[in-house]
C-alpha cells in the first residue's frame, strides 16, 4: 500500500500518456526486491528457522518455498493497478481489481482443497502472476482508449 501511495502521484504528474512501461518496471522492481528477500528467508539455516518459529518450523518448512514464491508473485499487479489509478480510469481499474481480487481468493482456496497447504501457496503464486498479466492487459486497453 505504501508503494501505491507514493507511486500514484508520481505517475499522475508525469506528462506521459502511456504508463505501461513504467508500470511494468515498478512491478518488476517489487518482484525483484521481494525475490531477494525470499531468497534470504529460504537460505536461513534450519536451526535458526526453528529458533524463530518454534514448534511450527517443521510444518511450515514444507510449504516455505511455495509461500515465498506466492509472496513474490503477489507484487506482479501493483504497477499496472497504480497506473490505472493514476490515469483516473475508474472503470478499468475496478474491472482489473475485481479479477485480481477474485483470483487471489478463489485460486488459493481451490489449491488448498485439491493439494493441501502447499497447493494453497502455489495456487496463490499462479493467482499473483495471472492477476499481474490481467492488470497489464487492462492498462494497455485503457491507454489505447486514452489515445483514441
Amino acid at each position: 500500500q505504501a508503494v501505491a501511495a507514493l507511486a500514484v502521484p508520481e505517475f499522475a504528474t508525469t506528462r506521459r500518456v502511456r504508463l505501461l512501461r513504467p508500470a511494468l518496471q515498478l512491478s518488476a522492481g517489487l518482484v525483484g526486491i521481494c525475490g531477494l528477500y525470499a531468497a534470504v528467508v529460504l537460505i536461513v539455516p534450519d536451526d535458526v528457522r526453528a529458533a524463530l518459529l518454534g514448534h511450527a518450523a517443521e510444518s511450515f518448512g514444507a510449504v516455505l518455498p511455495a509461500a515465498a514464491v506466492a509472496v513474490v508473485a503477489s507484487n506482479a499487479a501493483m504497477g499496472p493497478l497504480v497506473a490505472l489509478r493514476a490515469h483516473g480510469a475508474a472503470r478499468a481499474s475496478l474491472a482489473a481489481r475485481i479479477v485480481v481480487g477474485l483470483s487471489r481468493l478463489v485460486l488459493p482456496v481451490a489449491g488448498a482443497l485439491l493439494w493441501g497447504p502447499a497447493g494453497f501457496f502455489w495456487a496463490g503464486a499462479v493467482a499473483g502472476l495471472l492477476g499481474g498479466g490481467w492488470a497489464a492487459f487492462v492498462l494497455r486497453r485503457a491507454e489505447r482508449g486514452v489515445d483514441a
